[in-house]
């Protein structure tokens, strides 16, 4: 009987082999379709993960650098070098705007300090700006310097935030 069924239906019997044949082909190519679709969204979030922590590196940079500008100016202030300061300020707030804007990780609190570090120093440029067009004399610096070292520890206290969220 078995050779009758082999001998005669054959074919019949390749097809149905070549079928299940097909049907676990098919299967393991879906289960390898989901799982490269798995590694690749992992391999995803790995590179956003890695970018957004150099974009966090180079924030870390810019308030490094907005910080040492600020102690610049202070010093500025002390010996009265309103042309120099007078050119640090704007390229300095646009830093500090970058980095507001482009730090995604900051909380309202750090935005807000930022954003009063930019306004301390719009007043100061305008107060530099009045002064050298006046031909005038700055009255109170040691006011403007201690603005300037709150300006500081309020950037210094982001700076720390920030490298925190770096070694996370």
């Amino acid at each position: 009987m078995t050779d009758y069924i082999l001998a005669n239906h054959w074919d019949s019997w390749a097809s149905v082999i070549g079928l299940i044949v097909a049907i676990i082909g098919f299967a393991i190519t879906i289960i390898n379709v989901y799982r490269s679709k798995k590694a690749a969204e992992q391999a995803e979030e790995a590179v956003t993960k890695i970018r957004d922590k150099i974009l966090t590196f180079d924030k870390f940079g810019d308030i490094n650098t907005a910080i040492t500008i600020l102690n610049e100016i202070k010093r500025l202030v002390r010996e009265k070098k309103w042309d120099i300061i007078i050119e640090k300020i704007p390229p300095l707030k646009q830093t500090l705007v970058s980095i507001k804007g482009l730090t995604p990780e900051l909380s309202k609190d750090h935005k807000r300090n930022i954003l009063g570090v930019i306004q301390q120093l719009t007043i100061l440029e305008q107060e530099i700006e009045k002064t050298i067009s006046n031909k005038e004399s700055v009255s109170d610096i040691p006011r403007i310097n201690r603005i300037l070292t709150k300006q500081i520890d309020r950037m210094t206290e982001l700076l720390v935030e920030i490298q925190k969220n770096i070694s996370r």
